[in-house]
């Protein structure tokens, strides 16, 4: 697994989750789809879900586009915009080869949710 930060404003970043056997990427915090869909068609890689840590704009913002089309959105809460899997403390899916589990870090958001990734790949 590779982690591609993507920097998106000054002071925020969306990240690309790569597996590399799969070359299947998940975005993370998309808030600026060119600039992650560009990393993306660098490093080769066809995204396949979006992830996202909480529903400020900033971070959720790029949910919306078209950049991905049917890829799954995964997120703490129903205020997340093209939310299509809410997740809860301790949930776990699978990116490709990227296993995913989430925290619920209800700080800066109620919604707030980080998530610990691991590579099934070996």
């Amino acid at each position: 697994m590779k982690v591609v930060p993507v920097p998106v404003r000054d002071d925020n970043y969306a990240y690309l989750l790569i597996d590399e056997v799969t070359n299947k990427a998940a975005a993370v915090d998309p808030y600026d789809v060119p600039k992650v869909q560009a990393a993306a068609e660098k490093a080769g890689v066809q995204i396949v879900a979006g992830i996202t840590t909480h529903h400020h704009f900033d971070h959720s913002g790029g949910n919306q586009s078209a950049a991905y089309p049917g890829a799954p959105i995964y997120g703490g809460s129903n205020k997340i915009p093209a939310l299509t899997n809410q997740v809860k403390d301790k949930g776990e899916f699978n990116v490709a080869n990227i296993h995913v589990r989430c925290l619920a870090t209800p700080c800066h958001t109620q919604d707030s949710i980080c998530y610990y990734v691991t590579d099934k790949s070996g």
